[in-house]
Formats: structure tokens, sequence, C-alpha cells
């Protein structure tokens, strides 16, 4: 009886104690990831438009005092479609975002919980590697286990990117044609078939997969220096010494919100190159030609 009752205390039962944080972690994500790409999607859309264009846009001072070419590209797209034509492709977002966040989480968490309880040495041994070795053991854990929530992800994210973006450049790309039918979600979704959903896979992974590895890597390391500045330095002691390799939550929501900001930001610069390569392999190559035709990667967005 006395063995059982940490385990009567539990909130989700059918979970192991490493695992108890999952439900609310993948809840509080997906209601995040769901609003963050509700906010975002016009810059997004922007971005697609942007990135299929061979032809660079003069850096000159006057197109510097004049506005970005992003703002460039937003202006164009709502005096041409409105706002229907800034959030294009959402309603595929929207419907395929929650399940696939739930998914990234709850594969990084179980497969890092994972690995953190596959060790042969005893307890105390454990403590001081993790001490010695905390940087390097924290590096490959969570590289390894954002990568592979990735591979994993990709299951649902890749089809609902291909289908996203195919609808957000269509007008940009064909801009004559546009103006006379849009594609709908069928047309997006079933030119090539299951095969041209998941076309570009490897070219997803090539992006996504460093941008979660370096994600979670940094939002480690990040937290470990915010809890040296802000907490106690018992707290920071033993958080050192955990074996679960993961450094203490931070003092508030908003230290948390900036350290996973900072994280998220460098990770997007740093795998910025990967996400243009992964745009141009994967919406126009192969089956999806068959959607739109003519001289793509040449037609730029009418002013």
């Amino acid at each position: 009886m006395e063995a059982s009752a940490p385990e009567s205390r539990l909130r989700y039962p059918h979970l192991p104690a490493d695992l108890q944080g999952l439900p609310s972690t993948m809840a509080s994500a997906s209601v995040a990831g769901l609003l963050s790409r509700a906010f975002m999607h016009p810059l997004d859309t922007a971005k697609a438009v942007i990135q299929v264009q061979t032809t660079p846009a003069p850096h000159t001072l006057q197109t510097l005092l004049r506005g970005s070419r992003t703002l460039k590209t937003l202006r164009s797209l709502w005096q041409a479609e409105g706002l229907g034509g800034l959030y294009r492709g959402f309603g595929i977002t929207a419907a395929l975002a929650v399940p696939a966040t739930c998914l990234y989480f709850s594969t990084y968490e179980a497969l890092k919980a994972r690995l953190l309880r596959v060790s042969p040495c005893p307890e105390e041994q454990q403590q001081q590697a993790a001490a010695d070795n905390s940087f390097i053991r924290a590096l490959l854990l969570d590289s390894v286990c954002g990568f592979a929530a990735e591979a994993v992800a990709c299951l649902l994210y890749l089809p609902m990117d291909v289908c996203k973006e195919r609808l957000q450049v269509y007008s940009a790309m064909q801009p004559e044609l546009a103006k006379k039918q849009r594609p709908s979600f069928s047309d997006v979704a079933l030119t090539g078939g299951l095969r041209g959903l998941y076309r570009g896979y490897g070219a997803t992974l090539l992006s996504f997969g460093p941008f979660s590895a370096i994600f979670f890597t940094l939002n480690h390391q990040f937290g470990r220096v915010a809890n040296s500045l802000l907490l106690p330095p018992e707290a920071v002691e033993a958080s050192s010494l955990s074996s679960s390799s993961s450094a203490a939550p931070p003092s508030s929501p908003l230290v948390a919100a900036s350290v996973a900001g900072a994280a998220a930001g460098c990770a997007a610069f740093l795998t910025a190159p990967l996400d243009k390569v992964k745009l141009r392999l994967k919406d126009w190559r192969g089956a999806s030609q068959a959607l739109v035709r003519g001289p793509c990667f040449t037609r730029r967005l009418s002013p």
C-alpha cells in the first residue's frame, strides 16, 4: 500500500511520473501554436511569395525609405485580394495544426524521458555524470530528440505545409490565371495524389529538423542562463545536479516566453536558407506542376 501511494497521487495514473506534464504541455502548445499561426499567417504568406521570386528586389536607399519588401508584398496582396489573400491557406493550417503540434511535443517528451531512463549507472553516478557533462549531455539529448520529433510530426506537418504554400503562392506565380479561377483545397490536395502531398519530405526535414534541434538546445541553455541570473544559488546548484538533464523552469511566464522567443529567433535565423531551399524543392516540383504551369519562379506579384 505504501509503495503505491506516490502513484495514487499522480494526476494522470496511466502516464509515467516523468511524463505527468505532457498533457498540459500539449494543450498549451496547441492553443499557443494555433493563435500564433492565426496572427502571423499574413506574414507567412508574404514570406512564401517572396521566397518563390527569383528576381531580387533592388536594395537602394529609395526602396529602403519607401518600405521593406515584406510590406510591399503585404500591400500588394491586400490590394489584389483583400483579407482573403493574406489568409489564403489558413483553413488547412487550422485543421491540422493542433494534432500536428500534439504529435510533435508528445514525441519529443516521450523520447527524451525514454533516453533519460536508459542508463546503466546507479543514480548517484548519474547525478555526478550530469554535473560533469551537463552541457554536452543536454546538447546531444535536445538535438536528437528535437530532430526526431520533427521527423515524426512531419507526417502531419508536411501535407499541411504543402497545401498551404501552394495556395499562398498561386496568385503570385500565375496572376492572370488566378484572376479567373482560384484553386480549391481539393485542387491542391489531390494534385499528384498521396505521393504529391509527401513529395519533398526530405527537403522539409532538412529545414525543420535542424530548426527543432537548435530550438530545443538553445531553449534549454538560455533557460539555464536565465536561472543562474534570477534564481538563488541553491536552486541553480540543485538544477545542475538533477538527473533529468533539464533546466528548472524560469522564474516567471514572462521570462519563459522571452527565453523561448530568443531561442526560436536564433533558430529561425540560422535555418532561414534551408527554409528557402525547402520551399523551392517541395511545392513546385514534379506533381505540383500539373496544378500550376508556366514560368514558375519568374513571375512576380504585380504591384
